[in-house]
């Protein structure tokens, strides 16, 4: 078969492409929606980079949004649907895509940044860790709230000589 689908792990996928080119509330969006889904539609297109490795060639964009997906929900968002490109149709299946998904080429291809490109990708990245800083926020509140309620339960300490005054005996 020339052209071959497959699951592949999004921890074994790389882009060239940088993340901060797409809106991270877009990602988030997608992401919760492949969640649900258990799965993407837009299947990734990918090129084996080495034995256990793959390149994205197009589907940039859904390859972030799936890796957003691996971080909110590890076990739902661990694979992606994508086609395989083998060494034997390569050049056919990327003229196919270059035609295919002319419209979205445009975002792929690196241009000279401008500054408006450049403003909304470090707007993005501020974004991004900003989510981040605040789930950390929230989950050290949860681990700091965990521990006051185990040293609550840790039994207050006292003296050999008071144990002894306040033992009670059976009668």
């Amino acid at each position: 078969m020339k052209l071959s689908t497959s699951l592949v792990a999004v921890k074994k996928i790389t882009s060239t492409v940088p993340r901060s080119n797409f809106p991270d509330e877009e990602l988030e969006q997608v992401a919760q929606l492949i969640l649900q889904a258990e799965g993407v539609i837009n299947p990734v297109i990918l090129q084996r980079s080495s034995l256990d490795t793959y390149e994205v060639i197009a589907g940039d964009f859904e390859y972030y949004a799936a890796a957003r997906a691996r971080e909110i929900d590890p076990r739902k968002g661990e694979m992606i649907g994508a086609f395989l490109v083998e060494e034997e149709n390569e050049e056919v299946l990327k003229q196919q895509v270059e035609l295919l998904r002319k419209s979205k080429a445009a975002v792929v291809e690196p241009t000279p940044p401008s500054s408006t490109a450049l403003e909304s990708r470090l707007t993005n990245i501020e974004s991004r860790i900003e989510n981040r800083i605040n789930e950390l926020k929230h989950q050290q509140a949860t681990w700091e709230q965990k521990l006051q309620e185990l040293k609550n339960q840790i039994p207050k300490k006292m003296e050999p000589l008071d144990m002894f005054n306040n033992l009670s005996l059976p009668e």
